[in-house]
């Protein structure tokens, strides 16, 4: 009658605990370190499947919000050059 239960994900993995979570969602916000973490979580082969697919979410959703990022600076920066471009005078 003394069983310890594990929960798991119905892959024969166990899954992971809150506190992991959190220290994964820590360890991604950290700028160089979040980056090399989330490579070596998504496409290595001995992580957990759910910690691997969330770090290629992070970096589907990384990869989309720099390209966003740079579309609306170009066209912050354009608006910005032709305001200013034609009162500048030498």
């Amino acid at each position: 009658m003394n069983q310890e239960y594990q929960a798991t994900t119905g892959y024969g993995e166990q899954s992971i605990g809150v506190g992991e979570w959190l220290v994964t969602m820590i360890l991604l916000n950290i700028p160089i370190l979040g980056l090399i973490l989330a490579l070596i979580w998504g496409f290595s082969s001995n992580v957990n499947k759910s910690k691997q697919n969330f770090a290629k979410a992070y970096l589907i959703l990384l990869i989309i919000g720099l390209i966003l990022g740079a579309i609306f600076s170009s066209v912050i920066f354009g608006m910005l050059a032709a305001a200013l471009g034609g009162s500048m005078s030498y």
